[in-house]
C-alpha cells in the first residue's frame, strides 16, 4: 500500500507536468459530458439544450440536396459567416421541437485542442446527432465538428463557453419504413467458464437448405429460421462443452462438414455426417492455453486435407501487464500451425513452417485466402496492439512474413476482417477492423507524449486512425484510399459483415461498435492514454495490478464508460467512390454494445438480413443477439450459390467465385476466422444491379483447380456440385 501510494504521487506529479494542457483540456469536455449526461438521464434533449448559455453561436442552413440510394437526401450545411444571439438559437431549438423532431441519440467527443491563446482557448468536438420525426415518418442525421470558443474560467464553475458554431457538417434525412426490421432480440446465457455467447456460425446443420444459428459459447443452436419464427436447443446432446473458438470444415475427409472446437486443453471435433454427438480429441495442447481466440482452417500444404491456424488472445491488465509495445506486442500466448495427417488429427507444425517469429501476437481473427492469386493458401491475421500480419504461402505451406511487401501500413488494433471487392474492379480486397480513438487526436494535437516515450509518439495516430481498408492493385500490392478513410472511423469497433444489401452491385459494410458503456459519457479512455500505456510492461507486476484495479474501482464506480454510446454503423457504398454512414436511417443502429455480426440470407429472398450480438456491463450484465430481417422493397438482379452439403473431393474453404455480366466482375470468397469469432458457411450472394444475364461464373480452388458455369438463372440460390 505504501508503494501504491508513491506510485500515484509520481502519477499525480507527472499529470501537473507532463499532462497540464490535457488536464486542462479536460475540463473544457467536462462541460459538454455534463449536457450530454444530462441527457442520457433522461432529460429532455430540447430542454436541455435550451439550458445551454453562450454568447453567440454559428449556423448555417443546408445547401442542395445530394440524393444517394433509397430516398436519402445528403446536405452540406453552409458555414455561417455572421453570428447568431443565444435568443435565435433557442428559437431555432424550438422550431425544431414544434415541427416533431426528437432527439434519440447524441454522440459529442473532445478530439482537438488549441492553446495558442491560453487566456481563449478552442477546441473541436466529433459531433453526431441521430433525429426521428415520427409525424411526417423522416429520420435524420446530423455529423460535423462542433466549435468551442472558450471564455473564462473562475475554477468553481467551470470554463464558458463564449461561442459556438459547426463545421464540415453533413445532414442526411430518409423517408419511410425502415429498411431492416428487427424480428429477434432474445437474451442468452454464455457457459460459465468463457463467458461468451460466440463463436457464432451460421451453417445449414440439419440439411433442410436454410441456414442455422449456432452460438456455440451458449451451446445453442437456433433453427428454423422463417418469418421470424425460431426454434432453439443444445447442439452438443447431453453435455455442455467449454469452447473458446470454433470453426465447421470437413477435417477427416469425409465429405461432411465437421464441428471443431477449442477448449484449454486442445482441439475436440464432433464428425458431421452419421449422427453422433461425441466430441472426441484431434490434438492436445503442449500445455494448458490461456485463452484460445480465433480459429481458421483450410489446406495450406495442398495435401487435400485441411489445416488449422489456432491464436490466442491475452487480455491486458490482467495481472498488471501491457502490451509492449503497444503498436507492436509480441507478448501473448502462443498460436499454433496445426497440420492435418489425412485422418483429422493433428501436429503442431509452426516451427517448421515460418510462423514462429510472431506467434505470441494477441490475435482476435485470421484466415487463409489466397493473396497473390498463385493457386495456394495464404495467411492474414489481425491482432490487437500490433494490427495486421501477412504471410505468402511457398505451395508447400511453408510461410514467409510479406507484410510491407503487401501492404504500406498494417498498424491497428485489429479486432477483425472482411474480404469483398469494395471499388468494383474485379479484385479481392480486405478490411481490417480496428479503433479510432478522438483521446488519441487531441493529444496529437497538442503534441503531448511522456518524454520516456517521445519516440514511440509516431504510432498514436497510426494505432488509432480506425478501420483499414486495402485495395488489390494491378503490381500485387494492397492500398489504402480515399475510399477506405471514409470508413475508418466507426469508433470502437469489434465484428465487421460486408453485404450487399439493395443488389445494387457493390458491397457495403455493417460494423458492431462499442466496448463498455455505464451510466455516464465520461471515458476511461483518457486514462488508458495518458497513464495505462506509459505504466505497463509485458510482465506480470503486482504493484500495477493493483493500481488497475483501484484506478477502475474508482472510475467505474463514478459511472465512467469505456468505449461507451457507440452505435453500430452501416457504411452505404457509393458505387465504389466513397462510403457514407447511415445505419440509423437504416434501422440497424445498436444502443448496445455489439460485437459478432454475419450478414446471410437467412429467409432465402434475394436479400441479406443482419445478425449482430451484444455483450453490456451495466446496468446489468447480459448478452443479446439481434436479428434484422432485409424488407428493402425494389433492388436490382440477384444470384447466389449454396455450397454442397457434402463435397468428398476436398474443401471449399479458399475458393474464389466470380460472375461475370455486362463487362463486369464480381468476386467472393469462402473464408473462415473473418468477422470477429464468426462463420458464415452456407451461401455466396452477388447482387447484380441492372445485369440481366450472365455471362460466366468461374470457381477457383486453392489447389489451382478451376471450374467454369453457365447460362444460370438469376433470382435463384443455386446448388454448387461437389468437388
Amino acid at each position: 500500500m505504501k508503494a501504491l501510494q508513491e506510485l500515484e504521487a509520481d502519477l499525480s506529479e507527472v499529470d501537473r507536468s507532463t499532462w497540464a494542457d490535457e488536464l486542462l483540456s479536460r475540463r473544457y469536455e467536462g462541460v459538454v459530458n455534463n449536457v450530454w449526461d444530462q441527457i442520457i438521464e433522461g432529460e429532455d434533449p430540447w430542454r436541455v439544450l435550451q439550458g445551454m448559455t453562450f454568447r453567440s453561436v454559428s449556423f448555417g442552413e443546408p445547401g442542395p440536396a445530394d440524393v444517394l440510394q433509397h430516398g436519402i437526401h445528403r446536405f452540406r450545411i453552409q458555414e455561417s459567416e455572421e453570428p447568431r444571439s443565444l435568443t435565435e438559437w433557442r428559437l431555432k431549438l424550438k422550431a425544431w421541437a414544434n415541427r416533431g423532431w426528437e432527439i434519440e441519440f447524441q454522440s459529442c467527443r473532445l478530439s482537438s485542442v488549441d492553446l495558442a491563446n491560453r487566456a481563449f482557448p478552442s477546441s473541436v468536438f466529433d459531433l453526431v446527432v441521430h433525429l426521428v420525426n415520427h409525424s411526417t415518418n423522416r429520420r435524420g442525421i446530423l455529423r460535423g465538428e462542433l466549435i468551442v470558443d472558450w471564455g473564462g474560467d473562475d475554477g468553481n464553475q467551470g470554463p464558458e463557453m463564449a461561442a459556438v458554431g459547426l463545421r464540415n457538417a453533413r445532414w442526411l434525412t430518409r423517408e419511410g419504413p425502415l429498411v431492416f426490421q428487427e424480428i429477434v432480440s432474445r437474451e442468452m446465457m454464455p457457459h460459465t467458464e468463457t463467458r461468451f455467447i460466440d463463436p457464432l456460425i451460421v451453417a445449414d446443420f440439419d440439411g433442410n437448405g436454410r441456414s442455422d444459428l449456432l452460438f456455440s459459447g451458449a451451446n445453442v443452436l437456433y433453427s428454423g429460421i422463417q418469418g421470424g419464427g425460431l426454434q432453439s436447443g443444445a447442439f452438443v446432446k447431453g453435455s455442455s462443452p467449454v469452447v473458446y473458438t470454433s470453426v465447421y470444415a470437413d477435417i477427416d475427409g469425409d465429405g461432411w462438414r465437421d464441428y471443431v472446437i477449442v477448449d484449454r486443453k486442445g482441439v475436440l471435433v464432433m464428425r458431421g455426417g452419421d449422427g453422433r454427438s461425441q466430441l472426441e480429441s484431434a490434438w492436445r495442447a503442449p500445455t494448458r492455453m490461456s485463452n484460445p481466440s480465433s480459429l481458421t482452417a483450410g489446406d495450406v500444404d495442398g495435401d487435400g486435407d485441411v489445416d488449422l491456424w489456432l491464436t490466442q488472445y491475452k487480455l491486458p491488465y490482467v495481472g498488471g501487464q501491457m502490451p509492449t509495445p503497444y503498436y507492436e506486442a509480441n507478448d501473448g500466448y502462443p498460436s499454433f500451425l496445426l497440420l492435418n495427417d489425412g485422418s483429422g488429427r493433428f501436429s503442431d507444425g509452426t516451427d517448421d513452417h515460418g510462423l514462429s517469429v510472431y506467434r505470441f501476437r494477441r490475435t482476435y481473427s485470421s484466415s487463409f485466402v489466397d493473396l497473390d492469386n498463385d493457386g495456394d493458401l495464404d495467411l492474414l491475421n489481425v491482432s490487437d496492439f500490433a494490427g495486421l500480419d501477412l504471410y505468402r504461402n511457398d505451395g508447400s505451406g511453408r510461410f514467409k512474413l510479406a507484410t510491407s511487401e503487401w501492404v504500406s501500413n498494417p498498424h491497428g488494433f485489429g479486432m477483425a476482417h472482411a474480404f469483398g471487392d469494395f471499388d468494383l474492379n474485379g479484385r479481392l480486397d480486405f478490411v481490417m477492423i480496428g479503433m479510432n480513438s478522438p483521446v488519441a487526436d487531441r493529444l496529437d494535437s497538442l503534441s503531448l507524449w511522456p518524454q520516456s516515450s517521445r519516440s514511440e509518439a509516431s504510432f498514436r495516430s497510426l494505432m488509432a486512425f480506425g478501420n483499414r481498408m486495402y485495395l488489390s492493385m494491378d503490381s500485387g500490392r494492397f492500398q489504402e484510399n480515399a475510399l477506405g478513410r471514409s470508413m475508418a472511423k466507426a469508433g470502437w469497433a469489434w465484428g465487421v459483415g460486408s453485404l450487399d444489401f439493395d443488389n445494387d452491385g457493390d458491397l457495403d459494410l455493417y460494423v458492431a461498435n462499442g466496448h463498455k458503456t455505464r451510466a455516464s459519457s465520461r471515458d476511461y479512455e483518457q486514462e488508458f492514454w495518458t497513464r495505462d500505456l506509459v505504466l505497463g510492461s509485458s510482465h506480470e507486476t503486482p504493484l500495477l495490478d493493483l493500481y488497475f484495479r483501484k484506478r477502475g474501482t474508482e472510475l467505474y464506480g463514478a459511472g465512467y464508460s469505456y468505449g461507451g454510446y457507440q452505435r453500430n454503423a452501416f457504411f452505404l457504398n457509393v458505387r465504389g467512390k466513397e462510403f457514407v454512414e447511415v445505419a440509423f436511417l437504416l434501422g440497424v443502429a445498436d444502443d448496445q454494445d455489439g460485437r459478432n455480426v454475419v450478414c446471410e440470407d437467412l429467409d432465402q429472398d434475394g436479400l441479406l438480413d443482419i445478425v449482430v450480438t451484444s455483450s453490456e456491463v451495466w446496468p446489468a450484465s447480459r448478452q443479446m443477439f439481434r436479428l434484422y430481417q432485409n424488407v428493402l422493397g425494389e433492388t436490382g438482379n440477384w444470384i447466389g450459390f449454396s455450397l454442397p452439403t457434402r463435397s468428398e473431393g476436398g474443401s471449399w474453404l479458399g475458393a474464389k467465385v466470380s460472375v461475370h455480366a455486362n463487362g463486369q466482375s464480381w468476386m467472393r470468397v469462402v473464408s473462415a476466422g473473418d468477422a470477429y469469432r464468426s462463420q458464415s458457411a452456407g451461401k455466396l450472394h452477388f447482387g447484380l444491379g441492372a445485369a440481366k444475364m450472365i455471362e460466366r461464373v468461374i470457381l477457383q480452388f486453392g489447389n489451382g483447380e478451376r471450374r467454369e458455369l453457365r447460362g444460370l438463372e438469376l433470382g435463384q440460390y443455386h446448388a454448387l456440385a461437389p468437388r
